[in-house]
């Protein structure tokens, strides 16, 4: 009986510590490993069952889709921008205009086009870079290449023009005779068919 006692008191000994460590999850039961994650298991998502994305990149296509929706969003400074482009075309527009009828006043005394009377030989016309045929009116700008000083008629009181005035200058333009503003190419006035 008392060898029995002693087995018995042995055996509670042997047995304790082991139980005791396998509740604390240090056993070599499979679950006793996956009831804690391991230190290099740490940074890993943790999956969602089914089909579904891990959690970390839904978090993150969330982030994008929202930082995404945050620029569509028109801000303060947008806004600011936005009406300083719209003065800023508005001045420019205007200037443009004011430009324009300050300048339709000042030759409103010269604007005329005409048919020639008297026709001129003036020798055979050395057609610009990228000229083509056009029947120009009054308003219309030539292009610059059309009135460099290969053009100027210097000469105009040969032809029977009338003296350019508030820095005009003549320009032949195929067999036309041009009163044109230098600084924009603007036709003022037209004498049609002086040259042949």
């Amino acid at each position: 009986m008392k060898r029995f006692a002693i087995a018995a008191l042995v055996l509670g000994l042997v047995v304790s510590p082991a139980v005791a460590k396998e509740h604390r999850g240090g056993g070599s039961h499979p679950t006793g490993h996956m009831s804690r994650p391991s230190a290099h298991m740490g940074h890993r998502p943790t999956m969602r069952t089914g089909t579904r994305r891990p959690v970390a990149a839904h978090h993150r296509s969330f982030h994008a889709s929202s930082h995404r929706a945050a620029h569509r969003r028109p801000t303060y400074r947008h806004a600011r921008r936005s009406a300083h482009h719209a003065a800023r075309h508005h001045e420019m527009r205007h200037a443009v205009r004011h430009a324009e009828h300050k300048a339709l006043h000042r030759y409103a005394k010269v604007r005329r086009s005409i048919r020639a009377r008297h026709r001129f030989h003036a020798g055979v016309y050395r057609r610009p870079h990228g000229w083509y045929a056009h029947h120009w009116v009054i308003g219309e700008r030539l292009p610059r290449a059309w009135f460099a000083r290969d053009y100027w008629l210097t000469d105009w009181a040969i032809y029977g023009l009338w003296a350019p005035i508030d820095g005009l200058i003549w320009v032949r333009v195929g067999p036309d005779a041009m009163l044109i503003d230098p600084a924009t190419g603007e036709v003022v006035a037209v004498d049609y068919g002086l040259f042949f």
